[in-house]
């Protein structure tokens, strides 16, 4: 076995432990606080195991980067204890390079991380926000669910407050169009709408002001709705996740999906969709000041000290740049980007002061 191969090994070994433990943790206790609800919807034991398997990935996701940190640094240690870094650094292998050959699992993890965040939770909580919701789900396109859903596009913002099973058939509706300043100009109200390809038909409808431009409550039987809404965007806006895949982002961008927030949301989204990649090697460079221990000495201590601090400081700093960006307080680009330079340069620093 080659050394770069035993160091991925340890590593992975290491991070999938922890990533085991704390999912069967968050497991057990979201468990117990939703069993009963599950065995009162009469699924049984059956229904217990589909709520795990459907709540797994989302919180595998929030997971992955505390694993990689808290196993790297797990391996670190193990090779500080058994002297391995002594015989390593004897043979002519410095700290960067040791470092250096765990690189491309660490590329490998944050790519395994983004098709999970992209492909698999954002279907995989919808799933379960459709089962969960499923005592309450019309059956018949002809039903209707009272829900209200907002949905906001460059030019308006539209309140649903009903919809059918297929999202067909609307229900309480109300259309606020903007001036380029983003102030209210009309206000258009539906008592019902029918999807016609490719427009939706208004029926029952109250303008304000009238189409003359006069300041009256103009009232119309029908009228024609123009808008890139479609039925599958609704139910996606009726059943929101927290799990933003890429196409639905880039899709509200280019204004060929509706979302429900500002530009600036997605924006942040998107970005953080691919910086999520390069999120494993930047756990991995502030691990590395475990390697400059050696055994039975303080500085192995220190060194673990100095890594799960830098770790959960860039934690909570990524949490609030990317409540920043979401906001429209800070760039998209910075919100995404900025702690990763920012403590990605401090693990090369710390790197940089091994390799002394």
């Amino acid at each position: 076995m080659t050394l770069p191969l035993f160091l991925s090994r340890s590593m992975l070994i290491r991070v999938l432990w922890v990533l085991l433990a704390f999912t069967a943790l968050l497991q057990l206790l979201d468990m117990l606080d939703n069993s009963t609800t599950v065995l009162e919807r009469g699924e049984g034991i059956g229904g217990l195991l589909k709520f795990m398997g459907l709540r797994m990935p989302s919180i595998v996701l929030r997971l992955i980067p505390l694993a990689v940190l808290m196993g790297t640094v797990m391996a670190f240690f193990n090779l500080v204890q058994n002297n391995e870094t002594i015989a390593l650094r004897a043979a002519g292998l410095t700290p960067y390079r040791l470092v250096l050959m765990l690189v491309p699992l660490a590329l490998a993890i944050g790519l395994l991380h983004f098709l999970l965040a992209d492909q698999v939770a954002p279907r995989t909580e919808r799933s379960f926000l459709q089962w969960w919701g499923a005592e309450q789900a019309t059956t018949s396109d002809s039903d209707m669910t009272t829900h209200t859903i907002w949905a906001r596009t460059t030019g308006s913002v539209i309140r649903i407050g009903k919809y059918s099973a297929k999202a067909r058939i609307l229900g309480d509706i109300t259309i606020f169009n903007l001036d380029v300043d983003g102030r209210v100009r009309e206000r258009i109200f539906a008592a019902r709408a029918t999807r016609v390809h490719p427009v939706w038909a208004l029926e029952k409808v109250e303008r304000f002001p009238a189409a003359d431009g006069t300041r009256r409550l103009e009232k119309l039987d029908t009228l024609d709705w123009p808008t890139p809404l479609k039925p599958s965007n609704i139910i996606d806006l009726a059943t929101p996740t927290d799990a933003v895949p890429t196409k639905r982002s880039s899709g509200v961008l280019s204004g060929r999906w509706i979302g429900s927030r500002a530009p600036d949301y997605y924006q942040t989204r998107l970005h953080r969709a691919y910086a999520v990649v390069f999120v494993p090697l930047v756990m991995l460079l502030l691990a590395a000041p475990v390697i400059r221990g050696v055994r039975r000495t303080s500085t192995t201590g220190r060194g673990i000290l100095i890594a799960m601090v830098s770790g959960f400081a860039f934690l909570l700093t990524d949490g609030i740049f990317a409540a920043l960006g979401e906001a429209g307080l800070i760039p998209a680009l910075v919100a995404a980007w900025g702690p990763l330079i920012i403590f990605g340069s401090l693990g090369l620093w710390t790197m940089l002061t091994l390799e002394k």
